[in-house]
């Protein structure tokens, strides 16, 4: 049996421009905002983050010219969650090789990047 598993990286300092707004239109809430230009709003945030390498990375603010709303944007491998896309698909990798939920957050705790259970439990049923 061979297996072929891709972990996500974390890269902290590459942050992609903003292509269009998330939020929906104020005139209509099932419609999306059409903005397609943006303010820089903060540059040199940064976000705590449950990650294998990295403590804290760095987050962009931007503000939307159309609706006027601020959002973030995140580093490659982070979204707005406290931990990283790397640690969500190590505890689903560990999980899918065998581990009860306990044994996953026994052994990430074992390696210093502590998760609860249901944590695990949460990563695996929003992969699967």
């Amino acid at each position: 049996m061979h297996l072929n598993v891709r972990i996500p990286k974390v890269e902290p300092e590459r942050i992609q421009a903003p292509t269009g707004c998330p939020y929906p239109d104020r005139k209509g809430p099932k419609q999306q905002c059409t903005g397609t230009k943006f303010k820089p709003h903060q540059l040199n945030c940064h976000k705590s983050l449950r990650d294998t390498r990295h403590s804290h990375v760095r987050v962009a603010r931007y503000r939307c010219l159309k609706c006027r709303r601020t959002f973030c944007v995140y580093s490659t491998g982070v979204s707005s969650a406290q931990q990283s896309d790397t640690l969500k698909a190590l505890s689903v990798w560990l999980y899918i090789l065998g581990l009860s939920y306990q044994g996953v957050a026994d052994l990430l705790e074992a390696l210093t990047h502590p998760l609860f259970k249901s944590t695990v439990y949460n990563n695996v049923q929003a992969t699967g």
